[in-house]
């Protein structure tokens, strides 16, 4: 395993464990599934554990070799992602992209709750608005019945009067043609 590109220094072989000592300059960041074959030493493993360590080690996103600071911790990995790991391991590149998920995931909700917010904003305005239209257009159709049954009485009494009106008018005129020559 090339532990110098990821590490930034090479670690003799003789020098690594399963599980490092506090003065070890690296610690392992392992896969959840293989945690378990990382709890005995190299000396007390199976063969088959070591056969399964050979095998991830062919994954570069199984088992990794990192600064121990980025293992202070399981708080401080999930607070501090970006800060504890040197940017070239790829358990850093895996926290970042983890922690800008979580960032991005946290912003679109933000953003949903603003838009569903500014929503039903909108909604409660556009109701307050249709309820106003209807109560004008309410008033609108009494205002135009009110003035309809007062055409319709108007008609009930002007029709009348004006035929009245048209029966007697002919006579009127020739009784004022008259008084007219009569005063002449």
């Amino acid at each position: 395993m090339d532990t110098s590109s990821r590490l930034g220094f090479e670690i003799p072989p003789d020098k690594i464990r399963l599980q490092p000592r506090d003065e070890d300059p690296y610690r392992w960041h392992v896969a959840d599934h293989l945690k378990p074959l990382f709890k005995s030493n190299l000396s007390s493993g199976s063969v088959g554990n070591f056969q399964k360590i050979c095998h991830a080690l062919k994954a570069p996103d199984l088992i990794e070799a990192i600064h121990p600071e980025a293992l202070r911790n399981d708080q401080d990995l999930e607070t501090e992602k970006q800060s504890s790991v040197p940017s070239s391991s790829f358990a850093a590149t895996i926290q970042r992209l983890e922690k800008e998920k979580q960032d991005v995931l946290a912003d679109s909700q933000r953003l949903c709750e603003k838009q569903e917010q500014n929503l039903l904003g909108a909604q409660v305005e556009w109701e307050a608005e249709r309820r106003k239209l209807q109560e004008e257009i309410s008033r609108w159709k009494d205002a135009v019945s009110s003035y309809d049954l007062r055409v319709q009485e108007l008609k009930r009494v002007v029709c009348p009067a004006l035929e009245t009106l048209n029966l007697h008018l002919p006579g009127l005129f020739v009784a004022i043609h008259a008084e007219q020559h009569l005063v002449d």
